[in-house]
């Protein structure tokens, strides 16, 4: 039949062979489990397999990895299911949040309860069994098996990075010439280079004020003024 299969991955004689899972390959599958194997999406639960406390706790691990699964079960058994899952924090989830990891349920209701109003699950389940096919039976799914969890939401755009200020910076520079000494004809003899910085305008440093002018096509006048500064200092003029 066309539609999503649902096979046994383990269990003395439900256990799916290695041929069903390659013929079914392009349907949409889920994998059960009688034994509470986390591997599996579906957990029995029917009289018989793993049992309440085995399932909860297999459960339970699946949703704190972030998957989903299903717990299969009819009327008679769900309560007890379901008392056991509240031992670990777990609660059935509606089928209107799938496919977000959760545990989710799977009803064996043939006799077709549900849709009479005579059977209130406590949530919505993603599927019902609800008719036997000889020796298979099927469910009406009402979830896509294709959708992925949704992705984590995306941060939004944070505050727009201040704009750029200017901010205008007012410094005393001193005019300086041969014969001056101080530690600002010290910070010229260094900005120039080359020379010794001996804080004293001697004839050596006013010709190395002469040849810095030159090359930055100044007068060469030998005097460190508002022009050479600004020079020396990288400052626009």
């Amino acid at each position: 039949m066309a539609g999503a299969k649902a096979g046994y991955l383990d269990g003395p004689e439900s256990q799916w062979p290695a041929e069903a899972w390659q013929t079914f390959a392009g349907d949409g599958l889920v994998h059960i489990t009688v034994l509470a194997d986390e591997a599996g999406e579906a957990f029995d639960g029917e009289k018989g397999d793993a049992g309440p406390a085995s399932v909860a706790t297999a459960i339970a691990n699946r949703v704190q990895d972030g998957k989903w699964c299903w717990l299969y079960s009819n009327q008679d058994q769900l309560g007890s299911y379901l008392s056991a899952l509240a031992g670990k924090g777990v609660k059935p989830t509606d089928r209107s949040l799938w496919p977000k990891p959760a545990c989710y349920l799977w009803l064996a209701d043939p006799s077709g309860n549900i849709a009479a109003g005579r059977w209130n699950p406590p949530v919505d389940p993603v599927a019902v069994q609800d008719a036997f096919h000889g020796s298979y039976d099927s469910s009406t799914l009402y979830v896509d098996l294709a959708a992925q969890p949704n992705p984590p939401p995306q941060p939004g755009p944070g505050p727009a990075p201040p704009k750029p200020t200017q901010e205008v910076c007012q410094v005393q520079l001193p005019v300086l010439q041969q014969g001056v000494t101080s530690e600002s004809v010290r910070s010229v003899q260094k900005l120039v280079g080359g020379i010794a910085d001996d804080a004293i305008f001697g004839p050596v440093t006013r010709q190395a004020v002469v040849n810095f002018q030159r090359s930055h096509g100044l007068a060469e006048d030998g005097i460190v003024g508002l022009h050479t500064w600004g020079a020396l200092l990288g400052a626009p003029q």
